[in-house]
């Protein structure tokens, strides 16, 4: 690593390590103020109330950190251009390519940062700050729970174990529903290997139902049995982890199922490429800004800084669009978040090869 490298990544990170935590404390102070009042009147206690709000941090933390690597990236080089040491590099020869590729690679290390935090600590977390919500504040029984890709949901005297076909829960696969009497008894163990909803009820395929009736326990074994009752989809997808808050592991293994299935799987799809290229959005970003700002001399840094804030807004507004072409299948859902990438880096590299010291 040369000098010149080590110093401008030093510079980078100095200023990431202000730029980041006060975004985040903004962001953080804004949601505080929306739903401390929720807590007061739930009489939710301090450390509980303490403990949602930091468990939301490290989503909070992910959310903000592509933009916070771009104007880490672009204060940087103002700094730099206002004590003339950009000039000094421009007077020695230095390529446009050296200034900028400390900031890439400071930027991709950000991004690999924050994809290990997608995958072992922002869902997780996450999940625990939803749970913290839902029991301490809003007062409703956790009902439902995910492990390992199965939901476990305890009904109305019945308690189901289920692995869900399409994401809006019409379709299940291994159902296994294990139901009591008012004393805890075993009244009946119905298993499954699929079922479907339609009009009203559910249609349990392959399966066997055990009954526990007065003579002891009988076994049915059927090809369709039909029943209605008071679960349905609607019951489910209350309950069913989103796919932002499943890890990419999770994601993967969701897509698998669903195109074994032969369900939609655009939304995971997409949810799982935008998981692995969102943290890496501050990188594509630079490339982009980098080049605008170190185009201008030191009477324009103003111009440069606010173009390239200008178009990292505009990039996040494309991002959501591309995600949104994706669930939609306008786009192939991998392709979606990775074109946003592609767009960027080809204006920075268009705008590199212009820049001239």
């Amino acid at each position: 690593m040369t000098v010149l490298t080590r110093y401008l990544a030093r510079f980078f990170f100095s200023l990431l390590a202000v730029i980041l935590p006060g975004l985040a404390g903004l962001y953080l102070l804004v949601e505080v103020f929306e739903r401390v009042d929720d807590f007061i009147e739930a009489r939710v206690p301090a450390q509980v109330t303490l403990a949602y709000f930091l468990l939301r941090t490290p989503e909070i933390l992910s959310q903000l950190a592509p933009m916070a690597v771009l104007l880490s990236g672009l204060l940087t080089v103002a700094v730099l251009s206002r004590h003339s040491e950009i000039l000094a590099l421009r007077a020695l020869g230095v390529a446009p390519g050296r200034v900028v590729r400390p900031f890439l690679l400071a930027a991709a290390l950000v991004g690999a940062v924050f994809l290990a935090a997608e995958v072992f600590v922002v869902p997780q977390a996450a999940m625990r700050a939803q749970r913290i919500y839902q029991e301490e504040v809003s007062r409703t029984p956790l009902l439902g729970i995910w492990l390992k890709g199965r939901l476990y949901y305890h009904g109305e005297g019945c308690i189901w174990t289920l692995m869900v076909e399409n994401w809006d829960a019409s379709r299940l696969r291994d159902v296994r529903i294990l139901c009591f009497d008012p004393g805890y008894r075993m009244r009946e163990y119905l298993a499954a290997r699929r079922a479907v909803y339609r009009e009203g009820a559910w249609h349990f395929l392959d399966g066997q139902d055990k009954v526990m009736t007065p003579g002891g326990l009988e076994v049915r074994p059927f090809k369709e049995m039909v029943r209605r009752l008071p679960e349905t989809p609607e019951t489910f997808i209350a309950v069913r982890a989103a796919p932002s808050a499943m890890t990419p592991a999770e994601l993967w293994t969701t897509l698998r199922r669903l195109q074994e299935a032969g369900q939609p799987a655009a939304e995971v799809a997409t949810a799982l490429a935008a998981a692995l290229l969102y943290p890496f959005l501050g990188l594509s970003l630079l490339a982009m800004a980098l080049p605008l700002i170190l185009a201008q001399d030191r009477g324009h840094l103003g111009v440069g800084l606010g173009l390239g804030l200008l178009f990292g807004f505009g990039a996040w507004v494309l991002w959501s669009a591309a995600l949104i072409l994706g669930r939609t299948g306008v786009l192939p859902p991998a392709l979606a978040p990775l074109l946003v990438h592609a767009l960027l880096w080809g204006a920075g590299w268009g705008l590199v090869k212009r820049l001239r010291f």
